[in-house]
């Protein structure tokens, strides 16, 4: 019973030895990463007892807020596509001049 136990020890060494080499990194990865809380997204009153739905000002000021958000993603999708509809425009260019598309286009 020793013999075998004493055989097993000696298989199991180098795995344990790698699996806790192995896990150090994971760890060492993990415990930074606990100190670190996400920003949340909406803004949220700091009483929670408080269960008031927002004044007119509030609601205004949010109503302001989404707009202006959504005209900045507007600007972005627009500027994305003169983008693209540009280097499509180049790559036609390009294939009708030389017939194939090199990796340069």
């Amino acid at each position: 019973m020793i013999h075998g136990l004493s055989q097993l020890t000696k298989r199991l060494a180098p795995v344990l030895a790698l699996h806790s080499l192995l896990m150090v990194p994971f760890t060492v990865a993990a415990a930074q990463q606990t100190g670190q809380l996400p920003k949340p997204r909406s803004v949220e009153r700091a009483d929670d007892d408080e269960k008031e739905p927002f004044t007119a000002v509030e609601e205004e000021l949010k109503a302001k807020r989404a707009i202006k958000f959504a005209d900045k993603e507007y600007q972005q999708n627009l500027d994305r596509a003169r983008d693209l509809s540009s280097l499509s425009t180049a790559i036609a260019a390009a294939y009708k001049e030389k017939r194939r598309l090199d990796t340069e286009e």
